[in-house]
């Protein structure tokens, strides 16, 4: 512990281990890591780097796969020791251990607007914060596969899963947001507190005196996810700027989420059809689907694999999947009991025979609850394997489409799928146009075919209204046009919105120290 409150490492291994995130994409560089434990100390260290123009990267769990957190100099500011709040009353406040860690979060109720919040750090994991609101009924809704992600790291990506088809994305569930801004100054911002009119607004520094911030018009894609690059729009809450910012625009501290009531019972269930059409065309009927003889009964999920996801899932769990099974619709549902969600499960059951299901899985059964979970991890699992077996990596979109465009988009997966000879699956959250396409190279050479074809299918996902990134971030990401790296943002906004964007960054952060390289190449800066 240094004498100004908190840890800093210059060691050399210890720094190694914030030099990439999960997708190994990129290998970072940088001369310290700093463990701050409370905001005073980000205020401090945020300060002082802007002072002497040090470049500083927010890292979170290091579970993210656009390499957001890999620092490109200076120091890498840890956010894994932020795991108790500190700057509000200490009512409701309850303290929880677990794997070495103390986390002290708030729970409280808000009459005004009839809901249940929860105050936590930034540190704090997704499995710990749910942890915790089970023991009182209580559901932070947002849903990311990666449960050990920090609650920060998802705000800042404004991270969504697969149940992201009923509950929304992180977005829809931030009250009020915490921020030490690359001045190193605090911005305390609830929403509905800040509306930005006519696309500026001002924001008083006492480094800077009163600083103008405006936003670009940019034509944001129309589709029901989207985390590449900033949130802008007329007349938004300023609380939605930061969300899904990546870190380029402060560091959050402490954030306030809304809860729900915990649904009281899931069931989960596998649907297996004999041709991609007739699973593409029932989830087109429970879009739209309306129960009629039951309520409060929700489809919180709607999953899609394609065949060949099918014949990843098939090697661990072939004697529960039909031989003719072609694709598999994976859908999760809530209700109050299980009777009333028998019932709705006999109202869904002619839909599912019209669309020639082959086969249905679901169960109340504790046992078959935990097997579900595990026959979806049978594929990323299968995949991750095939790569590692024969040295490559997986090529993957994060891809998402309007409406009235899945279906060319749908096409043109198979298209590029073909035209390149590459193994892929394909699977996601089909209820929100959102798939994955994962090329599978076994070589070099396949290797750069899956970049050319996953260029392709964002340049197509872009011609179509589309977004490049509807979960994931941008982070540090690049692809390959006409044998030029080009940014992912630049796909969709072109070098003068970047240019737009990288202004707006600036008006924040005019020394530009905060998490260089994310969302807006360092490039776009210089000169500004």
């Amino acid at each position: 512990m240094d004498e100004i409150g908190f840890k800093i490492s210059d060691d050399k291994d210890i720094i190694e281990k914030y030099l990439t995130d999960e997708s190994s994409i990129i290998k970072g560089y940088a001369d310290s890591v700093y463990y701050p434990y409370t905001e005073a100390h980000v205020n401090k260290i945020v300060r002082d780097a802007n002072e002497n123009k040090v470049r500083v990267t927010v890292s979170g769990g290091g579970t993210g796969i656009t390499g957001s957190r890999v620092p490109l100099g200076g120091v890498v500011v840890s956010t894994e020791y932020m795991t108790q709040i500190s700057t509000i009353g200490e009512d409701n406040w309850i303290e929880y251990r677990e794997g070495g860690y103390t986390y002290v979060i708030k729970i409280g109720w808000d009459e005004e607007e009839n809901t249940y919040y929860a105050v936590a750090p930034p540190g704090i994991t997704l499995q710990t914060l749910d942890n915790i609101l089970a023991t009182r009924k209580l559901l932070y809704p947002p849903d990311p596969t990666e449960k050990m992600a920090f609650l920060g790291g998802t705000v800042a990506t404004n991270a969504s899963g697969s149940r992201s088809y009923y509950y929304g994305s992180t977005r829809e569930y931030i009250r009020r947001l915490r921020i030490v801004l690359p001045t190193g100054e605090t911005l305390d911002i609830k929403r509905g507190e800040y509306i930005i009119r006519n696309r500026v607004f001002r924001i008083e520094s006492k480094i800077y005196g009163s600083i103008e911030i405006k936003l670009p018009k940019l034509k944001i894609p129309n589709v029901r996810k989207n985390a590449a690059g900033y949130y802008i729009k007329d007349n938004m809450d300023l609380i939605d700027l930061f969300i899904g910012s990546e870190g380029t625009l402060g560091v959050f501290t402490e954030i306030e989420v809304r809860l729900i009531p915990r649904q009281n019972i899931v069931i989960p269930l596998y649907i297996m059809f004999l041709s991609n059409e007739d699973s593409i065309d029932f989830v087109r009927e429970m879009r739209v689907f309306e129960f009629k003889n039951v309520s409060n009964v929700h489809v919180l999920s709607l999953e899609y694999y394609d065949r060949y996801s099918v014949d990843f899932i098939r090697l661990r769990y072939g004697s529960i999947i039909p031989d003719d099974t072609s694709s598999i619709i994976y859908m999760e549902m809530d209700g109050d009991d299980e009777e009333t969600l028998i019932e709705a499960l006999q109202e869904i059951d002619d839909i599912i025979d019209y669309y020639r299901s082959n086969k249905v899985l679901a169960s109340f059964d504790v046992d078959w609850i935990k097997l579900s979970s595990e026959i979806r991890h049978a594929l990323p699992t299968g995949v991750n394997e095939f790569v590692r077996r024969h040295g490559t990596r997986k090529v993957a979109t994060d891809i998402a489409v309007p409406d009235d465009s899945f279906d060319e988009m749908l096409e043109y997966y198979r298209i590029i799928g073909d035209e390149t000879g590459v193994q892929y699956v394909l699977f996601g959250h089909i209820g929100d146009n959102h798939l994955h396409f994962n090329f599978l190279p076994r070589d070099d050479n396949e290797l750069k075919k899956a970049y050319t074809g996953y260029s392709k299918l964002l340049l197509k996902a872009v011609e179509l209204g589309g977004t490049v990134s509807a979960e994931h971030g941008v982070g540090k990401k690049k692809c390959i046009v006409d044998g030029d790296e080009v940014p992912l943002l630049e796909l969709m906004y072109g070098k003068d919105g970047l240019i737009e964007l990288a202004k707006l960054k600036h008006s924040f952060d005019p020394n530009h120290i905060l998490n260089i390289g994310n969302i807006i190449p360092k490039d776009y800066l210089e000169g500004i």
